[in-house]
């Protein structure tokens, strides 16, 4: 071939490949940052819900998961998310009570009466739109609710023991999540010192001698390393704890229809995920504690009442205090109806 027509038809072929780009639109990839607690079942319902972003969006949605406790205290992260500096958080609802504390309502304790019941709550439909709409505007429209999952069923850890009366707390320096709630149940059932920290900060304080006791998840407890400090399990059951499922609002808005749906499906199989997920990792963290002969007390009913005669109407009083009343009403309506159905 001579030179010009190599010349000729090096000019046809990128004469082609620019009509075929301009016909063809390639895709911007979405980058999102996806931040989690380090609890086992939120840790698996995370990698889940990037399987299942990244597989459905055919790679055009990239999910960067990240442990929250590097980018801060709860509240720390809760201001990225509203400033755009991350995209998605999965957080303790206590982590809302800055900016949103109706949101300690799902923290009183003795609230639900089993799991059927806590998994049913976040599964009304109407209940979660009626969330939403209230964390937007308390949010001013920077943080979206698409539902909540299983932080833990809530029990207590110590290095004294065995704990089987709120009596039996008056020694105690006991970690609870911060919020005023969480502190005035605890100061209610005489706890010696009630310590309000995040759970990034937990292990540092049980290593220094600021705390000796935390409450919280029995695989948390376990996972985390806190039951190689400490040395009784007491299971009091004393509340369920929700992980509340956030977005960013200006991300969200941004996505197409298509993306949109993908996220919406990828939360909803991720909150299955973190619940069945979380009492497996339960029933495993018992067997592991048993074999380790660590001491597990089991409160007779009587024990229990004794409990639930003190934390639930502190924590009640607390509620009608510091929450709307019409959320109230809302939330308990909507437990009604989970309790109806469940009958």
């Amino acid at each position: 071939m001579n030179n010009i027509s190599s010349f000729m038809a090096k000019s046809s072929f990128a004469l082609c490949i620019g009509a075929f780009a301009s016909t063809v639109s390639f895709a911007e990839t979405i980058e999102m940052t996806y931040a989690h607690s380090e609890n086992p079942s939120s840790t698996t319902a995370a990698i889940a819900f990037e399987a299942i972003v990244e597989g459905k969006s055919g790679g055009e949605i990239q999910v960067n998961r990240v442990i929250h406790g590097a980018l801060g205290s709860d509240r720390d992260v809760v201001d990225q998310l509203r400033l755009g500096e991350l995209e998605f958080y999965v957080v303790g609802v206590h982590g809302l009570n800055g900016i949103a504390p109706n949101f300690q309502l799902f923290d009183a304790p003795f609230v639900f009466k089993d799991r059927r019941e806590f998994y049913g709550l976040m599964q009304d439909k109407e209940l979660v739109s009626f969330v939403n709409d209230y964390l937007l505007e308390a949010s001013n429209n920077t943080v979206r609710f698409f539902g909540a999952a299983e932080n833990s069923v809530r029990n207590l850890y110590s290095k004294a023991g065995p704990i089987r009366t709120p009596a039996d707390l008056k020694n105690v320096k006991l970690r609870v999540p911060p919020g005023p709630l969480n502190i005035a149940v605890w100061q209610g059932l005489g706890v010696g010192s009630v310590v309000g920290l995040s759970g990034s900060e937990r292990n540092q304080a049980l290593q220094t001698g600021l705390i000796d006791g935390v409450e919280g998840s029995l695989s948390g407890a376990v996972g985390n390393g806190h039951l190689d400090i400490l040395d009784h399990v007491s299971f009091t059951g004393h509340s369920f704890s929700y992980m509340a499922y956030l977005a960013n609002n200006d991300f969200w808005n941004g996505l197409s229809d298509e993306h949109q749906s993908i996220l919406k499906e990828a939360i909803d199989l991720s909150i299955i995920v973190q619940n069945g997920s979380a009492m497996s990792e339960e029933f495993a963290a018992i067997e592991e504690l048993q074999k380790k002969g660590t001491t597990i007390t089991v409160l007779s009913a009587d024990e229990k009442a004794a409990w639930q005669e003190i934390a639930y109407p502190v924590g009640q009083n607390f509620v009608k205090e510091n929450v709307d009343a019409d959320f109230t009403s809302t939330v308990i309506n909507a437990l009604e109806r989970v309790r109806a159905n469940l009958d």
